[in-house]
C-alpha cells in the first residue's frame, strides 16, 4: 500500500530537488525579508503551485494538474514558538479550521528552518511529521534524511481532492483571502476575551471558574438549571445577555414572560433598558444589553471596551439576581 506513495523519481532526481532547494537556500538568510520567498521556492521544488491567501497562509496546488488545494501551509517567523499562535492557541488548532475551511486533510507548519506535516481527520489530528533539522538536511545535501520529507510531500500530491457530494466538483473557496482574516478574527476575539476574563476575576466572581474554549463567547450557570450569564464578543461589539434554555421551549418561554412581567423594576436596576427576545420561532429566549462603539483591532483600546463590559455583567446580574428563583 505504501508503494504507490513512494518517491516516483530516480535519486538522480531527487538530488536534483535537493540541489535546487539549497541553492535557493544560499542565496537567503532567516533573518533576510526574503527569507518567506526561499519558503515558497521550498515548496514549488517539490512540484507544487503556491497561492497565499493570507500573510500567514498559503495553498499548495499540484503544478500539473487542477488548481485545487491539496494542503494548507502556516509560515511561521524563524524564532516563532512551533506550539502556540497566542498562549492557549495552538497552532494546530489554527491550521485544522484551516484546512478544514479549504476542504483539505494536510496541514504543513514551517518557518523554513523547521516543517511539521500535519494530517487531519475532521478536527482530530490523525498523524503529524516533525524536522526539526529541516534546514541542517538541506544545507549539508543528505539524500538519506530528505527521503522522508521528499514522501511525506508526495503522499500529500496523491491525496484525493475533496468533492462537493451533490454536482462532483471540487469545492472551491468561497471566500478567498478572506479565510485566515476570518481565523486571525477569531483568535483576536479569544484573546480579548481571556484577558478579560481575568480582568473581571478582580471585581466579580462570576465567570471565575469559567474555562474559555475556542469560541467568542462564555457562560455560566445563573443559579437556576436553563438561565446562564453570558459575555458575547464579535470585533465592533460586546454583549452582556441572560440566556433561556433548558431543552424545554414551553418553559423557556413561559420563564421569559415571568421574566418580562417585572421589565420595569429589572431595568431601574440595570440603570438603562435592555433588549428582550422572546424568539417565538426557537427554543430559546434571552435578554441582553450592548456594548458598542470600538473596534477590538485597536488594542489599546481594549481595557476601556473590558471595563465596559464587566461593569454591564455586574448590573445585569444585580438586576436579576432577585427574579432568579429555584
Amino acid at each position: 500500500m505504501i508503494d504507490q506513495f513512494l518517491p516516483s523519481e530516480s535519486f538522480d532526481k531527487i538530488g536534483i530537488i535537493l540541489e535546487t532547494i539549497k541553492k535557493a537556500r544560499e542565496n537567503n538568510h532567516p533573518e533576510s525579508p526574503k527569507w518567506k520567498g526561499y519558503v515558497k521556492q521550498f515548496f514549488q521544488a517539490f512540484g507544487f503551485s503556491t497561492q497565499e491567501k493570507y500573510p500567514r497562509l498559503t495553498t499548495l496546488s499540484l503544478v500539473d494538474g487542477d488548481q485545487s488545494p491539496k494542503a494548507v501551509t502556516a509560515f511561521l517567523q524563524p524564532g516563532e514558538s512551533f506550539d502556540e499562535l497566542v498562549p492557549g492557541l495552538s497552532w494546530e488548532t489554527v491550521m485544522a479550521f484551516a484546512a478544514n475551511f479549504y476542504h483539505v486533510d494536510w496541514g504543513v507548519l514551517t518557518n523554513g528552518l523547521q516543517l511539521m506535516v500535519i494530517q487531519y481527520q475532521g478536527e482530530k489530528i490523525k498523524q503529524r511529521s516533525y524536522w526539526q533539522d529541516l534546514d541542517q538536511v538541506i544545507c549539508e545535501q543528505s539524500l538519506v534524511e530528505f527521503f522522508p520529507i521528499l514522501m511525506a510531500f508526495n503522499i500529500i500530491k496523491k491525496a484525493k481532492t475533496q468533492v462537493n457530494n451533490q454536482d462532483g466538483n471540487p469545492i472551491v473557496d468561497p471566500e478567498g483571502s478572506n479565510s485566515l482574516a476570518r481565523a486571525s478574527k477569531s483568535v483576536t476575539v479569544r484573546d480579548f476575551l481571556k484577558q478579560l476574563l481575568e480582568r473581571a476575576k478582580t471585581r466579580t466572581p462570576l465567570h471565575a471558574k469559567v474555562s474559555l474554549g475556542f469560541h467568542n463567547s462564555v457562560s455560566v450557570n445563573a443559579g437556576k438549571r436553563g438561565l446562564s450569564f453570558g459575555y458575547i464578543v464579535v470585533m465592533d461589539r460586546g454583549i452582556v445577555n441572560l440566556y433561556i434554555d433548558n431543552g424545554d421551549a414551553e418553559w423557556n418561554k413561559s420563564e421569559y414572560i415571568r421574566l418580562f412581567e417585572h421589565k420595569t423594576e429589572i431595568e431601574e436596576s440595570f440603570g438603562e433598558a435592555l433588549e428582550w427576545y422572546l424568539m417565538p420561532e426557537q427554543k430559546s429566549s434571552y435578554i441582553r444589553f450592548t456594548v458598542s462603539g470600538y473596534n477590538l483591532r485597536d488594542r489599546e483600546s481594549w481595557i476601556e471596551s473590558q471595563d465596559k463590559l464587566i461593569d454591564a455583567m455586574i448590573r445585569l446580574e444585580r438586576a436579576f439576581r432577585p427574579h432568579i428563583k429555584d
